[in-house]
Order: C-alpha cells, then sequence, then structure tokens
C-alpha cells in the first residue's frame, strides 16, 4: 500500500489518545470513525466550537495500489487470555458505515479544523458540523468501549468509565446537539423563516431570525439580533485564550487548561495550576474592563478577608496577587482551585440558614462598600431604554409598569438616607448581594461561600430575594440563634421588588445569552406581585 497519498488523518477525541500512555497498555478501544479532514495528519479540534479538549490523530488513510480505493487504517484492542493487553492495527474497508473518504475533504463540516488553522470565517456553519460529529463520535467510541470491556467498563480499574461520562458533556454544553443541527439548517439552507403557504408572505421574522450583524459579539452589547451557537463559542474561545495567556504571564504552568462553566462568565480551571479563572463575557454596554475591575477588588478583598477569619469561601489564589487581570479586553480574578463533590440536587431553602452564617460572619469587614451597587441602577436604566421597540423581548404594557416602578424605587435604591427614612431602624451591614443560597459551592471537604461579584452594604433582606417564605422562615430561626435581628416585611417585599425589576431587565442580555429566555420566566410572577412592594400605595 502506498502511504505518500494520504491527505488527512483517523481523528478521535484526545482523552482517548491518552490511552496510548496507559501503563496497562490499554489503547483506544474503538476509534473506526473519523470526525472529519484537514491538510495534515496532526490538525487540532476546533476549540471554537467548545472543543477546547482538541482533537488527536489516531490511525491514517491509506490507498490500496491494486483497487485504487481509500482505506483507514486504525488502532484496536486486544485482550487475549495468555498475553498481556496489547494492541494491533486492523483495516477499515471502504464504504463502512460512519467513515468518511477523501473526497469528503471539501465538505464544510469536515473542513472546520483545516479553515481555523487559516483563520478562514465558518459562514456556512462548518464550525458546527464540526461540533456535531466530534461529539456524538465521542458518545459512540466510549459507548463501544464499555461494551468491549464489558463489566469492566463500569469499574475504575480503567478509565473508559470516566471517559463515557466525560464524552456526553459534549453532546450538551456550549449549545446542543440539537442545537447544532438548527445552526446547520438554517445555514444550508440560507433561509430564516418560511410561511407554510407558498403563495403567502410568513409573519415578521422571530427574535432567532433574524440575521446577525457583523462584528464579534464582544464588542458590540447592544445588539438587536441573537446571538449565534458559533458567536458564543468564538467568545468562550476568546475568553479561554485570554485566561491561559494571562495566567501563564504570572508564571502559572498552563498546559489543560478546562472550561468548567460558561454562563454570564466563562470560568476556566489553568490545570495543572490549582487556579480557576473567572472571566466575565455577557455585560451591559457600558461596561468596561476598567469599572469591572474596581468592582473585582472588592470582590477578593471581601472574600480573603473571610478566608482569614475562618470563613468557609472559595479564597483568591495565594499563586497570584489579589488583584484583577485585565487583558484583552477582560477583566478576570484568579481564585483558588477546589474539587467539586458529587453532583446533587441544591436545597437552597436549607441552605438560608447558611446565609445566616454567613451574615454574622461579614459583620465586622472593615472595608468600604456602597450602599445597595448590587441593585445597579445604571443597568436597570440602560436595560429599560434597550428594550424599547423589543415586543420580541418585552410587551409594551410590561415595560411601562417596569418604568414605573422604577421611578418609585430608584430613590431608595440610590439613596441610603431615602432608605433609612422609608425603613427607620433596619440596620445595614456588609452583605453577600448575589442571593448567596444559590451561590454555595459543594466541596469535597464541605460547602464553601463564593461568587462575591455583588457585595454591597444593605439590608440582610437583600441577600433572600426571591428565596420565598420556606427559605426566610429558615433564616429566621438560625439568625435568632446567632442574635440577629429577625427579617422585616416591609424590607423583604422592597428587595424582592428590586429583584424582580432586576430579572425583567436582564431580558436585555438575552441577545448575547439566549438562554435566559427560556431560563428567566420573571413576567407572570412579577405582574402578579404589588407594584413596587407596596410602597406607591
Amino acid at each position: 500500500m502506498d502511504t505518500s497519498s494520504a491527505r488527512a488523518g483517523l481523528y478521535t477525541p484526545d482523552f482517548a489518545l491518552q490511552l496510548a500512555a496507559d501503563p496497562p497498555g490499554l489503547l483506544q478501544p474503538v476509534v473506526a470513525e473519523k470526525i472529519f479532514w484537514g491538510d495534515g495528519p496532526e490538525q487540532s479540534g476546533d476549540r471554537q466550537e467548545g472543543a477546547q479538549q482538541g482533537l488527536a490523530h489516531a490511525g491514517r488513510s491509506v490507498r490500496d495500489r491494486h483497487q485504487g480505493t481509500d482505506r483507514h487504517l486504525a488502532p484496536r484492542v486486544l485482550r487475549h487470555p495468555r498475553r498481556p493487553r496489547g494492541h494491533a492495527l486492523f483495516l477499515i474497508p471502504p464504504g463502512t458505515r460512519g467513515l468518511g473518504q477523501g473526497q469528503k475533504f471539501s465538505k464544510h463540516g469536515l473542513r472546520a479544523s483545516h479553515m481555523f488553522e487559516r483563520g478562514e470565517s465558518f459562514a456556512r456553519a462548518e464550525g458546527s458540523m464540526a461540533r456535531l460529529k466530534a461529539s456524538e463520535v465521542a458518545v459512540r467510541a466510549t459507548e463501544r468501549a464499555l461494551q468491549i470491556l464489558g463489566g469492566n467498563g463500569y469499574t475504575r480499574d480503567d478509565p473508559v468509565e470516566r471517559w463515557a461520562r466525560d464524552a456526553k458533556i459534549f453532546t450538551i454544553y456550549e449549545g446542543t446537539s440539537e442545537i447544532q443541527r438548527l445552526a446547520i439548517s438554517r445555514a444550508l439552507s440560507g433561509r430564516r423563516h418560511r410561511s407554510r403557504h407558498p403563495g403567502r408572505r410568513g409573519r415578521p421574522h422571530r427574535r432567532w431570525d433574524r440575521p446577525v450583524p457583523p462584528g464579534p459579539p464582544w464588542e458590540d452589547r447592544a445588539m438587536s439580533a441573537f446571538i449565534t451557537a458559533e458567536q458564543i463559542a468564538r467568545r468562550t474561545s476568546r475568553a479561554l485564550d485570554a485566561a491561559v495567556h494571562a495566567g501563564r504571564g504570572l508564571g502559572l504552568t498552563v498546559t489543560d487548561a478546562k472550561v468548567l462553566h460558561d454562563v454570564f462568565s466563562v470560568v476556566v480551571h489553568l490545570a495543572p495550576s490549582p487556579v480557576v479563572v473567572r472571566v466575565p463575557t455577557v455585560l451591559p454596554r457600558y461596561a468596561d474592563p476598567e469599572a469591572q475591575a474596581r468592582r473585582q477588588r472588592s470582590e477578593l478583598d471581601v472574600a480573603q478577608w473571610l478566608a482569614d477569619q475562618g470563613t468557609p469561601v472559595i479564597p483568591p489564589s495565594p499563586l497570584v496577587p489579589r488583584e484583577p487581570v485585565l487583558h484583552d479586553g477582560f477583566a478576570m480574578t484568579f481564585w483558588q482551585w477546589v474539587e467539586e463533590a458529587p453532583a446533587s440536587a441544591p436545597d437552597y431553602v436549607a441552605n438560608a440558614a447558611l446565609v445566616a452564617d454567613l451574615h454574622a460572619a461579614m459583620r465586622d469587614y472593615p472595608g468600604e462598600l456602597s450602599f445597595l451597587s448590587a441593585a445597579e441602577p445604571p443597568f436597570i436604566e440602560d436595560s429599560l431604554a434597550l428594550l424599547e421597540g423589543r415586543p420580541d423581548l418585552i410587551d409594551a404594557a410590561d415595560l411601562d409598569r417596569a418604568r414605573r416602578e422604577w421611578r418609585v424605587l430608584e430613590p431608595l435604591v440610590r439613596s441610603r438616607e431615602a432608605f433609612e427614612r422609608t425603613f427607620p431602624g433596619i440596620g445595614l451591614q456588609p452583605v453577600h448581594g448575589d442571593s448567596p443560597a444559590v451561590n454555595i459551592f459543594s466541596g469535597v471537604d464541605g460547602d464553601l461561600y463564593s461568587d462575591f461579584e455583588l457585595v454591597t452594604l444593605g439590608p440582610v433582606e437583600w441577600d433572600l430575594a426571591a428565596l420565598g417564605p420556606d427559605g426566610e422562615a429558615v433564616y429566621d430561626r438560625r439568625a435568632h440563634d446567632l442574635g440577629l435581628r429577625p427579617l422585616d416585611e416591609g424590607v423583604l417585599r422592597f428587595v424582592n421588588a428590586v429583584g424582580m425589576l432586576r430579572a425583567v431587565s436582564c431580558l436585555a442580555l438575552a441577545p448575547q445569552l439566549p438562554l435566559l429566555m427560556d431560563a428567566l420566566h420573571p413576567l407572570d410572577r412579577w405582574r402578579a406581585m404589588p407594584f413596587a412592594g407596596g410602597l406607591a400605595d
């Protein structure tokens, strides 16, 4: 056979390739699927589509001189009762289901790696194609590996059980397989919305059908159209690169960075260093890195002070200076990596007792904090302005109510004196600012407080907004044990009204983060609440 005509390699996710260095000698159990073709045998994966783990070389294509057809060479496990585990090579004949041939190099999805290396844009969802193929092949390969190993595949003697779990996440996060198929179908059809009746014009485009304006989404936060899955992936990739470069610039060893979360911020573990970086990416249009860094300094200072007092928090990383880092247009913070406990359903009501413990710990914080900065008045005002003329996001009647409520609530949010006149005798203290009952991190060594991004000076009721009567009752019982005052009903109505108005304002961020349209359902509950928490009566 002549290998000189081989144009590309057989690829599989890199966690499968790690088997090659496994001491027992177990190589890839199943790698009989090609993900995509490139120009050379060592192409990297398309990080822009969320495959940050990369793609690894696992075989090669050869041409049979006699038959003139491509064949694929791939490794496979050998388990012989009289021999140690090893590996061999076998040929996969052309036409095998799931395998592409050389001529598929021209297909858009299979060229994604090649296009990325050359800096070409994915005009027809090539990135989504590569991401879809790579993630589903990873799932199929690990499923077959489990089948080959039988019961041993479920044990931790071999790492296949972990790879099976790891593979599945690629079909879910940063755009599920269904979302990738939707992006592909729209890109290839060239049509966004079509009436069912050929002779009749369709209704106006829905919000997710509008063409996205040119330019990267992180530079145009006032966009009217919804960001695409590919643009989200590029934003994530850019934040990941910024975190890695910033970490290396601070002297950290970073060889296997992993994205842990990606919603409002991209959270990156700079493995093997025990450091996690949080990079805010979904921000109001007026936000700038310098202003973001000023707020982040308060967060770092409070978290470090609590850690010094023995409060269970995720502390800033001791391996780098305790300062926000500005890099490539992002403001980021560095935190100590903590191993997470096995996933379990959070109990926010039970966590309300931990909120009382946190308030007791924060009472003596000596640093300076602004009054109710967590309410973010500029964000509410800017969002209500952006929602003007966006009936796809909010009805005109609801927007009108939001504006009228804000006129009532704004003076109490902006002025400590106005608040104290309205609620005499209500003490103020440092509070978490961003639903601490929801921001409890379950570490292997216990629960830890986290995410003090909105730390502020305010009433303790602010941290109980939207937690409900059950959570409030749990808090009050624990507060009584700690010698703290009980929650005030009037202040609770106020903070719940401001909290719901902030949730409504978050609809203006939906073009940057489309999942907000499904994750946020504030309007029905908001309409049923007393206008402005009853403060207008």
